[in-house]
């Protein structure tokens, strides 16, 4: 009985012990929540500089994943790649899920700024072979511009070490790249090398100082640089080695901001070697350039007219539009160039040392107005400039133009780049306003245009001239498009046709066009109602073209339709063998041979040589081969068999030395050994023989025959 009762009491116990466990057992939920209130992130948030550690999983079984509000600066994953554009905050949310129970928990992270070892920047050449150390915003800045030849289509680069950075390749993309911070030591001169970058107020080397705060919106631009140096002639996308004194900010914390707002004309850089401490200014680089600030600077215009009858600063030669008063965006200060304009190695000059230039700010697509002083027109009543670019347009409102205004705002004259021929050549002007002498004008340029050829170039606005001796041997006379125009548009690029019966009409208008002098470019349109393909004959086809001034052109040219030809050309002057010494010279093969067609007429320029496997240094025969097709695809084809011979072939008795005809077959009567003599004289002079006999019919004409070698 004992027995039994100890087996029921430890079923009993066990049974409690069980009800007691199972009492103990955590829901999902439960879970979840004792592992979040677990949750840690190793390390000082506040101040993170390296790679965080983010737990997968917690205490009690459940998973964990991260996301990121920035995973540039902080991935998934817990890396870090700080920014050198300032401190970064960013907030890490772990979700923890067990079963089915999930929740977040949020984590505000710090992380630290770049800076370098102090003095100095991080990968300051790109050695690293990527943009270690440096932060990009935008598209213009990528690892792969990063490259480790020094080769390019314009010679070398200038490269130091095993890498550098070119954006050659992606003109276009924006953005910037900011370095890491350094403290200026030593001397307070750094270094640096660029290439290409033409436009220096979009495309820059910013110097900028940290104000340690979290973000770089109060940062300062203390210097900027450019490439001053780039010229289309000679440095292109080579680098120039620069240095910049920057000794007054020594002690300070700054960084390096490239910033690229440049779209086209140039508009990417080559760089390398950004190296900011030096101990001593003597070793800096023997060959480097002074970087000078190109940062837009205050211009206090302080200009006048040097007198009554002329405007102030009308050649520009205060390197700025002071004197001149702007409208819109078009014209401002940073379009004065002391460059040359380039076009594909042509330079076209400043008279006087400066000009306005549309391309020095690639600002095609921006409008507005250019307005001078006032002056008293004076002396012979003329006035010149120069003007590039400005493709004459008829429509106002999408023109350039240099327009004349009495005082009080009247226009009395327009004129525009007539002369203009697809490039920014600048050509001189002069303008006939003698009606208006003695009343107060101005000078009004006009920039309408966005496109097509809509950017100015412009030179040396002159308004006072006492004797015509004076003007510009090489000026062309300005036509006052406000003036009654009487003058027809110019069609160019007609010509006649020779088609066949049935042949599919052409593009009559191909190549044809028409130039007026005060519109430009007007419609041409032609009149084929006369001609008919269909049978042969001779047929007028005109061209009209009428200008807004309805001044009409008409040129008439013939259509001559006729049969299907089925008429070879013919090829005149090949001989049927050449004998040519092994190593002599090639001659002319072309020499003497004329080729002509019943139709085409001329065809010698036609004439196609194929000179096979010709070869003059090798013994041998070759045949070389003369073709023309004509222009109904009839084709002939004479053949020249070539030999190349040590020495050239000789007959025998070839100058008659034998005194007869030995080595020759005679027939008929017009050859006879009675016709060879020694004698050089005769009734009209000297025969001109060589060696001692010739041969000689004379006196014996009217007999005929042959005399075969």
């Amino acid at each position: 009985m004992r027995k039994y009762v100890i087996l029921l009491f430890s079923l009993l116990l066990l049974f409690i012990t069980a009800c007691t466990k199972q009492s103990k057992v955590k829901s999902d939920a439960e879970i979840v929540a004792a592992d979040k209130a677990a949750l840690t992130i190793p390390g000082d948030l506040n101040n993170v500089t390296s790679d965080l550690i983010l737990p997968t999983s917690g205490d009690n079984g459940s998973t964990i994943t991260w996301s990121s509000s920035n995973p540039a600066i902080i991935g998934n994953d817990g890396k870090v790649k700080p920014s050198s554009l300032g401190d970064a905050t960013v907030i890490l949310t772990a979700t923890i899920k067990y079963g089915k129970a999930s929740d977040t928990k949020e984590f505000i992270i710090i992380v630290k700024r770049i800076v370098g070892n102090q003095y100095e920047i991080i990968n300051p050449g790109f050695e690293t072979g990527d943009l270690t150390g440096w932060t990009a915003t935008g598209e213009a800045f990528k690892d792969s511009h990063i490259i480790n030849s020094d080769e390019f289509w314009g010679g070398r680069y200038g490269m130091e070490g095993n890498y550098m950075f070119t954006s050659d390749g992606s003109e276009g993309a924006t953005g910037t790249l900011s370095s890491s911070t350094f403290i200026l030591s030593g001397s307070g001169w750094i270094t640096f090398k660029i290439g290409a970058a033409k436009h220096t107020d979009k495309l820059y080397i910013s110097i900028m100082k940290t104000n340690n705060t979290l973000t770089t919106s109060d940062d300062e631009e203390v210097a900027r640089f450019g490439n001053t140096m780039f010229d289309d002639d000679m440095y292109k996308g080579n680098m120039v080695q620069y240095k910049a004194d920057l000794r007054e900010f020594l002690g300070q914390e700054l960084y390096i901001k490239i910033v690229d707002n440049a779209t086209s004309d140039w508009a990417w850089i080559s760089m390398d070697s950004f190296f900011v401490y030096y101990e001593n200014e003597a070793d800096l680089p023997a060959d480097a350039v002074l970087a000078t600030d190109v940062r837009p600077k205050e211009i206090a215009c302080d200009v006048t007219a040097p007198s009554k009858y002329e405007i102030a600063n009308g050649g520009f030669d205060t390197g700025n539009l002071c004197g001149w008063e702007t409208t819109g965006e078009a014209f401002t200060h940073n379009e004065i160039s002391d460059k040359p304009v380039n076009w594909f190695g042509t330079n076209y000059y400043p008279e006087d040392g400066y000009l306005y230039s549309s391309w020095k700010t690639d600002n095609e697509g921006k409008t507005g107005t250019m307005t001078s002083t006032v002056f008293e027109l004076g002396g012979i009543g003329y006035i010149t400039f120069r003007v590039g670019g400005a493709k004459p347009k008829s429509d106002l409102a999408k023109a350039m133009y240099i327009s004349v205004h009495k005082e009080d705002g009247t226009e009395v004259a327009r004129f525009m780049n007539y002369k203009f021929d697809n490039t920014p050549e600048l050509f001189t002007y002069k303008a006939d306003l003698s009606s208006f002498i003695g009343q107060k004008l101005y000078i009004k340029v006009v920039d309408n245009a966005t496109s097509d050829w809509g950017v100015f170039f412009l030179d040396s606005f002159k308004t006072y001239y006492t004797d015509t001796n004076d003007l510009p041997e090489n000026a062309f006379d300005a036509i006052n498009l406000l003036a009654p125009d009487t003058t027809a548009p110019v069609i160019s690029g007609t010509k006649n046709f020779n088609l066949k019966v049935g042949q599919n009409k052409p593009d009559w208008l191909d190549g044809v066009s028409a130039l007026d002098d005060v519109d430009g470019e007007v419609e041409v349109t032609v009149d084929d109602s006369a001609v008919d393909l269909t049978t042969e004959g001779e047929y007028d086809l005109i061209y009209t073209a009428t200008d807004a001034s309805g001044n009409t052109a008409t040129i008439t040219v013939k259509v001559i339709v006729t049969a299907e030809d089925t008429v070879k050309p013919v090829i005149k002057g090949v001989k049927a063998e050449i004998f040519i010494v092994v190593n002599s010279l090639e001659p002319n093969w072309l020499e003497g041979i004329t080729a002509s067609d019943n139709v085409d007429g001329n065809l010698t320029a036609s004439i196609v040589l194929d000179k096979g496997n010709l070869d003059l240094t090798t013994l041998g025969e070759y045949e070389i081969t003369f073709t023309v097709t004509d222009s109904s695809g009839n084709t002939t084809v004479e053949a020249t068999l070539v030999h190349v011979v040590e020495v050239l072939p000789t007959i025998e008795n070839g100058g008659f030395e034998t005194g007869d005809l030995t080595g020759w077959t005679p027939s008929g009567e017009a050859f006879k050994d009675e016709f060879i003599t020694d004698q050089d004289e005769f009734w009209g002079g000297l025969y001109g023989k060589d060696g001692t006999y010739f041969f000689t019919s004379e006196g014996n004409e009217g007999f005929t025959g042959t005399l075969t070698s």
